[in-house]
């Protein structure tokens, strides 16, 4: 067992939610962890980061919705093309 699977599942058992890194973010995101800490992380609404130990780390909880407003908005616009060019 790897130490990555023996904190799962330690948090698993014990119910303590998890702060996200950098890495944990490109993986939920699938990009690269650069892009995480160079591009989003310096964006105005993304969560802001708590800072432990020097080190940046997030509540998985409001990446997640951070992204699902990303997708929300670009339907919207999506669709608002799509009536413009039916109109």
């Amino acid at each position: 067992m790897s130490a990555d699977d023996l904190r799962d599942l330690i948090n698993q058992l014990v119910k303590i939610p998890a702060l996200w890194d950098a890495d944990d973010i490109a993986v939920y995101l699938k990009v690269a962890p650069r892009t995480v800490a160079e591009k989003y992380a310096k964006l105005r609404d993304f969560p802001p980061a708590i800072k432990i130990g020097g080190q940046s780390r997030w509540k998985p909880e409001e990446i997640m919705e951070w992204a699902e407003g990303k997708r929300i908005k670009r339907r919207k616009i999506t669709q608002n093309l799509r009536t413009n060019l039916v109109e």
